[in-house]
């Protein structure tokens, strides 16, 4: 019986392990990327978290039970976290990292990926950000920048694609949000378009456009009436590209542009 019992810890052991070098090859593989969460969200001075496994907060003791509801809110000094009436702690910041990374935090009932922090915006609401590697955060940026009706996996590659190139870009913004002002992130999908769209990122896992051996910051346009714009008449202010410039667009005589003046 205690042979068996010293087996049986010793798979665990095992498992954790696994799970941990798991984790550990996705850093060193992937980039990760942080992003604040305002698109569902909103701005509140109040929100209700809840972890589907146990979550640790970093630098301190406390751990967040599986399954039960947690309130984020806003103080003086910075953001609480409460279990029903009970303040479990005050930080200027804090931020709560899974015990395993397939869990997910659900924050106002949508569920997220990776470790989140929760910080004071201008001493009136509490501002999630969300830290994940960013294979995971295209999954959840692609279902959310795509028609649902869409049904080609190659429509969603270039998606992904697109979605890559402008996330590496952007990388290091520290104002990066989940609108529509940067790429719309949706969080954890669970639709039933996410595993076409989830099989379009793991397909061009790490794929960008390229010019001169450098990734570029791409755009998507799912119809461009078959002439493609240059960038410095969009954008005025910006450095004409020369990978942007005007010119006729062949593959894509979906939505031909018409002109018709009455004299």
């Amino acid at each position: 019986m205690k042979k068996i019992g010293k087996i049986f810890f010793a798979v665990i052991i095992m498992l954790i392990a696994l799970n941990v070098v798991n984790q550990a090859e996705a850093a060193e593989t992937e980039p990760l990327i942080s992003v604040k969460l305002s698109n569902y969200l909103g701005s509140k001075s109040s929100i209700t978290i809840q972890p589907s496994e146990i979550y640790r907060i970093k630098d301190t003791n406390l751990t967040l039970s599986a399954k039960k509801d947690y309130e984020v809110k806003v103080t003086s000094n910075g953001v609480a976290i409460y279990k029903g009436t009970e303040k479990l702690g005050e930080f200027p910041s804090f931020e709560v990292t899974p015990s395993t990374y397939d869990a997910t935090l659900a924050i106002q009932g949508r569920k997220y990926l990776g470790d989140v922090a929760f910080t004071n915006e201008s001493q009136k609401y509490v501002r999630p950000i969300n830290t994940l590697p960013i294979e995971d955060y295209l999954k959840g940026v692609v279902p959310e920048e795509s028609l649902k009706n869409w049904t080609s996996l190659n429509t969603f590659k270039a998606q992904a694609v697109a979605a890559r190139g402008y996330a590496l870009k952007h990388l290091k913004d520290s104002d990066l949000t989940d609108t529509q002002f940067k790429q719309v992130y949706g969080g954890k999908q669970e639709l039933s378009i996410t595993p076409l769209t989830d099989k379009a990122v793991e397909e061009t896992f790490g794929e960008v456009v390229t010019y001169n051996g450098r990734a570029i910051e791409t755009l998507f346009s799912s119809s461009n009436g078959g002439i493609i714009e240059a960038n410095s008449n969009y954008w005025p202010k910006g450095d004409p590209l020369p990978y942007f410039q005007v010119k006729n667009d062949p593959y894509d005589p979906q939505m031909p542009w018409k002109k018709v003046v009455n004299k």
